[in-house]
Order: C-alpha cells, then sequence, then structure tokens
C-alpha cells in the first residue's frame, strides 16, 4: 500500500471520525430538543391542571354554599351554571393527555396523567349524591379537595421533569401559588358556610377550625411562594392582586376571625362572600397564568435556542467537513508535489544524474528533512563523481578525503586508488623490463642471425670443399681405372718393376689409410649433423648449440680439406713411383700386376669415397637448409621483438597518462577500517 493511500486513508478516517463526532453530537442535541420538547408538555398539562382546579375549587365552594345553605335557590343556580365549565375544563384537560400522548411522552409521571381519565366520571358520581342531598359539607370538601390535592401533586412531580434549573424554579413558584389558591379556595368556600350558619344563628366550631387551618394555610403556601419568587414575580404579583375586593376580603377575614366567638356574620351573604373572595383568587389565578406564560416562553426560548444551536451545529459540521477536506485536498496535494519532488530527485539518482536542481526553498517538516538529506547526498554523490572523473584522467596523486569513518564508498574508492596506483606502478616496471628485455632479445636474435650468416658461410664453404673433394675421388677413380688397364697392358713390364710396384703399394696404402681418415670424417659429419639438427629444434634457447655444431662441422671440413690435400699429395708421389715403375715394369711385371690388382681395389674404394662424399655433401646441403631455417626463424623473432618493444613503449606511454605516487597515501587496502564501514552498511 502507497504512503499516499495511507495517508488518504487516514485523512479520510479523520473526516469520518469528525463527521461521526458532529452526527453524535447533532443527534445528541436532536435528543436534547426533542427532550426539551417532550418535557415542555408539563407546562400546558400544568395549565390545564391549573384550570381543572380552580374550576373544581369553584364547584367545592358553589357545592359548600349550596348544602350550607339548605339548597336555596340562588345557590343551586350559580352550581348548575359553573358546572359546565367545569366539565369543559377536564374535557380541555383530557384532550390535552390524549393529543399530545402525555403518557407516553412524559413516562416519569404517566401512572397519575393515567389517573385523570377517569376524573369526570367521578365528578359525575359525586354529583349525583349532591344533588341527591346524600353529601355532608366535609364529605363534598374532602373529595373535591382530594382530586385537587391530587393534581396538585401531580404539578410537584411535573417540576421534576422541568428540561432546565429556571423552568423548575418558574414551576415551583407556579406550585406554591396553586397550593395558596387551594387553600384560599377552601378558605373561600369555608368562610361562605361560616357567614351561611351565622345567618341562621348556628355557627359550628369544627367548621370554624377548618376555615382558620385553611386560611393559614394559605398565608404560609402565599408566603413561600413570594419568598423564593424573584422580585419581578414578587412586584407582578402585588401590582396584579389589587383593588377594593382585597381589603373588602381583608375586612370580612377579620369578621370571620371572630365568628366563632361573636356568631354574627354582620349581615354578610355567604354568596357574597365567595364572589368577593373569587375575584381574588382570580387575580391570583392570572399571576398563575402569567407564570405559566413565562415557563412556557423560556421553554420556547430554550427549545429555539436548541434548534438554532441545531442548525449552528449543523452548519459548522458542514463547514468543518467542506474545511477539512479542503485541508485534506490541500495536505494530499502539497503532500504529492513534496513526494514528487522527493521521487523526481531519487529517480534522477537512480538514472545516474546528479546534477539535479533542488527547490529554492525546501519544505519545512520531514519531507524538507529528506530533501535536504537528498541535497546532501547529491552533493556527496557529485564529490564521489568527480573523485572518479579525477580517476577516470589519471590524476592519481590527488587525496581523496572520505566524509567520515563510515564513508565506505570514498573509502573503497580510496582503495581503489591505491590498488590502481600499485597496479600501474608494477605494469610500469614490466613495461620497462619488457622493453629492456626486448633490446636484448633484439640483441641476441641479431647474434643469432650473425651466427647464422657465418655458419652458412662456412657449410656452402665446406660444400664446395666437399663437391671438390668428391670430384677428385671421381677422377681418382677413373684415373684408378684407366691405370689398371693399363696395368694389365703393361703386366708384362709390371713383372721387370715389381721393386716399383712394391713401392707404388706402400704409398698405396698411406693413400688408403687417408681415405679411412676421410671416411671417418664423413662418418663423424654425419653424427655431427644429426646433432645439428637436434639443435636446431632447440634453436629457440638462442641457438647456443646449433653454434657449437657448426663449429665442429667447420673443423670435419678443415680435416677433410687437409686430407684432400694430403691425397693430392700422395697422388703425386705415385705418379712419380708410377714414372719410376713404369721404367722398370718390363722388369717388374709380376708386381705390376700385382699392382693392377692392388689399383682395382683402389678403385672400388674411390668409388665408395665418392658415394660417402656425396652422402656428406647432401647432409652438408640439409645442414645448410637448417641454418637458413634457423636464420629466417631467427628474423622473424626480431620482427616479434621490435613488434613487442613497440608495444611495449606504447604500453609505456598509455601508463605515462596516469599520475602516479604510491608514497602519497598513509591508509592501505590492509589497514582500511573494514569492520566499521560493515558495521556502517
Amino acid at each position: 500500500m502507497s504512503l499516499k493511500l495511507q495517508i488518504s486513508l487516514v485523512l479520510s478516517a479523520l473526516i469520518v471520525m469528525i463527521i461521526a463526532g458532529l452526527t453524535y453530537a447533532f443527534i445528541g442535541l436532536r435528543h436534547e430538543i426533542d427532550d426539551a420538547e417532550r418535557r415542555s408538555n408539563v407546562v400546558p398539562l400544568s395549565d390545564k391542571l391549573n384550570a381543572v382546579i380552580r374550576t373544581l375549587q369553584i364547584e367545592r365552594g358553589r357545592t359548600v354554599g349550596l348544602i350550607s345553605s339548605g339548597g336555596a335557590q340562588v345557590n343551586r343556580e350559580a352550581l348548575d351554571k359553573h358546572r359546565p365549565v367545569t366539565n369543559k375544563a377536564v374535557d380541555a384537560l383530557l384532550e390535552t393527555i390524549e393529543t399530545r400522548d402525555l403518557t407516553t411522552t412524559l413516562p416519569e409521571i404517566s401512572e397519575p396523567i393515567a389517573a385523570l381519565g377517569n376524573l369526570m366520571s367521578k365528578v359525575e358520581a359525586h354529583r349525583q349524591k349532591v344533588d341527591a342531598g346524600s353529601v355532608t359539607v366535609p364529605q363534598n370538601i374532602g373529595f373535591y379537595t382530594g382530586e385537587i390535592d391530587a393534581m396538585i401533586e401531580l404539578i410537584y412531580s411535573a417540576i421534576s421533569v422541568m428540561p432546565d434549573t429556571r423552568t423548575a424554579m418558574e414551576m415551583t413558584s407556579f406550585a406554591f401559588l396553586v397550593q395558596g389558591m387551594e387553600h384560599g379556595g377552601l378558605e373561600r368556600a369555608l368562610g361562605a358556610a361560616l357567614f351561611n350558619q351565622a345567618a341562621k344563628g348556628d355557627v359550628v366550631s369544627n367548621t370554624y377550625k377548618a376555615y382558620a387551618s385553611r386560611r393559614a394555610r394559605e398565608q404560609n403556601a402565599l408566603g413561600q411562594f413570594l419568598a423564593q419568587a424573584d422580585p419581578q414575580i414578587r412586584d407582578r404579583y402585588n401590582s396584579m392582586v389589587s383593588g377594593p375586593h382585597i381589603s373588602q376580603v381583608a375586612e370580612w377575614r377579620e369578621i370571620l376571625g371572630v365568628i366563632s366567638d361573636t356568631n354574627d356574620g354582620a349581615g354578610v351573604v355567604g354568596k357574597i362572600w365567595f364572589d368577593t373572595a373569587t375575584k381574588r383568587l382570580n387575580q391570583i389565578y392570572e399571576v398563575s397564568e402569567s407564570l405559566l406564560k413565562d415557563a412556557d416562553a423560556h421553554l420556547g426560548e430554550v427549545v429555539a435556542a436548541d434548534r438554532a444551536s441545531e442548525r449552528l451545529m449543523l452548519i459548522l459540521g458542514i463547514v468543518i467537513v467542506l474545511t477539512t477536506l479542503f485541508v485534506m485536498l490541500a495536505m494530499m496535494r502539497s503532500f504529492t508535489r513534496q513526494v514528487r519532488n522527493v521521487l523526481d530527485v531519487l529517480d534522477a539518482l537512480r538514472r545516474g544524474d546528479t546534477d539535479i536542481e533542488m527547490p529554492e526553498r525546501l519544505p519545512k517538516g520531514e519531507i524538507g528533512e529528506i530533501l535536504n538529506s537528498v541535497k546532501h547526498v547529491t552533493a556527496y554523490l557529485n564529490g564521489i563523481a568527480n573523485v572518479a572523473d579525477r580517476v577516470s584522467a589519471g590524476k592519481l596523486k590527488d587525496e581523496i578525503v572520505a566524509a567520515s569513518i563510515y564513508d565506505r564508498l570514498t573509502h573503497a574508492f580510496q582503495i581503489m586508488s591505491i590498488s590502481l596506483n600499485d597496479t600501474l606502478e608494477g605494469a610500469k616496471s614490466g613495461a620497462q623490463n619488457v622493453v629492456e628485455q626486448a633490446n636484448d632479445l633484439k640483441h641476441e636474435a641479431n647474434s643469432i642471425i650473425e651466427c647464422c650468416d657465418s655458419q652458412s658461410e662456412a657449410v656452402h664453404s665446406a660444400a664446395s670443399a666437399i663437391e671438390e673433394i668428391s670430384a677428385s675421388l671421381v677422377l681418382a677413380a677413373d684415373n684408378a681405372s684407366e691405370t689398371n688397364g693399363l696395368a694389365q697392358q703393361a703386366s708384362d713390364e709390371a713383372e721387370q718393376s715389381a721393386g716399383a710396384v712394391l713401392e707404388a703399394s706402400t704409398a698405396m696404402k698411406s693413400i688408403s689409410e687417408r681415405i679411412m681418415i676421410i671416411q671417418e670424417i664423413a662418418r663423424q659429419t654425419d653424427l655431427l649433423a644429426l646433432n645439428a639438427a637436434v639443435e636446431a629444434a632447440r634453436a629457440g634457447e638462442h641457438g647456443k648449440g646449433f653454434a657449437v655444431v657448426a663449429s665442429e662441422v667447420r673443423k670435419l671440413a678443415e680435416r677433410s680439406q687437409s686430407a684432400a690435400e694430403e691425397i693430392s699429395e700422395l697422388s703425386v708421389n705415385t705418379l712419380g713411383v708410377s714414372t719410376e715403375a713404369a721404367e722398370r715394369i718390363e722388369k717388374l711385371l709380376p708386381l705390376i700386376n700385382r699392382t693392377a690388382s692392388l689399383v682395382d681395389n683402389i678403385s672400388s674404394a674411390t668409388s665408395e669415397q665418392s658415394t660417402g662424399a656425396a652422402q656428406i655433401s647432401e647432409a652438408v646441403k640439409q645442414l645448410s637448409d637448417l641454418i637458413q631455417s634457423n636464420n629466417d626463424s631467427a628474423l622473424r623473432m626480431g620482427d616479434q621483438v621490435t613488434i613487442l618493444s613497440g608495444e611495449a613503449d606504447k604500453q609505456l606511454e598509455t601508463l605515462d597518462f596516469f599520475e602516479l605516487d604510491p608514497a602519497m597515501y598513509q591508509l592501505t587496502a590492509d589497514e582500511a577500517p573494514t569492520e566499521k564501514l560493515s558495521d556502517a552498511a
């Protein structure tokens, strides 16, 4: 997986996390809004409960007036007129519960809300008892009070589900006010009963005690309301609960305060008290309604603020996602561009191109550090390339400085330069030795050529001499044959010249010995020719052995020439003796015959000598050819030596291209820090 893809995945994961976080926050805010809207249903429920409580309080008072007045028509009419109002308020409460599905949306108080479903049936059942006259004042008060207390308790329970503290405080003030109105409603009903009883002259002490208790509780509840309410609500209460009926109620409360003792209602009719007290309670009711309106407005503001926050969060989330996407794309573009720069530089280095144009301003961060490192690597490689250029230019004297002990490549160039320096020094020395040896070899080849020329001349001379000897031998053979004929013709005279022939015979013996010497020379010449052939095969070792053979051949040739001269002298002597023998031939016929026989033998020997001389001539000719071949080989060797000497000179000229200085490096190949370099690698 590529780094770009990994970063893209990381950034995508980051965006997903941001979107998930925003979605979670949005869902949380949405839940808070839904919860606030759900909890805000407490306000309309409390408003409907307040209306039902108010109508039940009035119906309770009207019913108490009816019962305590003994069924007076005016009280009956007032009660019958109010009952539809109660029915309407209860229907509105139940409709609110049903339409808003409060048993589901407010599960915390679902049970008491569900209990309100049979409220109307219970009220209808109680009304039937009242109409039948089977209900006393305490029973009537107990029924309505029980239902109202249950609804007030529901209001207190609803405070616990308020969405915020301010609304809870406002609803607490409302609950205290409703509690005060409940006690005030009972005070109103019991006060009407007391005035009605006083009109009959029979004030019941229990009714008075109940009245006094409810009046004290109302004052306590209203005191709690005013104590915990903020100054604005207190001012509202004081401004709204005012008028002549307030002072009238206060005046009549003084009468009711002592009515148990005086048993005198001062002419106040119970219905009039009830109506006047109702006006006061209606003003308190309006204060409670204003509190509900404040709570509802505040909840509306809270929900509106939450919705605004929701919209703001949505917009902010979109902006954050878009900004993150933009930043991610910008980062990826910048990263891609920077990585492309790095890859281009590395690709150029991979191709061996160190002439790289680096960006003028290196980016910050890891990419910038990579490019900076690549810049240093490029400079290092350029330095190595310069070192290679100097080495390729033959400048081995220039010092090669390593960047550090871990600079394996530069150390390798140092060792290579040292090795080249040593190798080229050895090659140069070897080339000089080759030149010197080639010159020596050329000199030796010239010497061999000169020796071969001398040997060739000597062999030619020997060949000529041998040819002359051979011709002389042939001539001697011919003469001997002719002499044999003459000897036969002069056989008669030979008998007379026996003594002369004897001397000729002695001379001819000497000739025979000399001829044996010539034969010995021929034999040795043949052996020497064989040795010369062997030595010719070894002519590669400068032809020294061949020179010795050639010398021996020359000596044998001289001996052959000397023998030939002696044979010639003997032939002259023999001729003289033969002349003398001719003079005596007549006297020495037997000797001549003997001489003829000996001459015949000499002719045979001379023929054999001629054959041997021919063989010697052929061997000398072969020796001459061998000497000529050695001469040609020596000439070719001289040419090769000349070429070798020229190549050695060219090698020296090539080696002179390198500037060598073996002593310049203190670091040798054996001293190179291979362990450090290996560790660095």
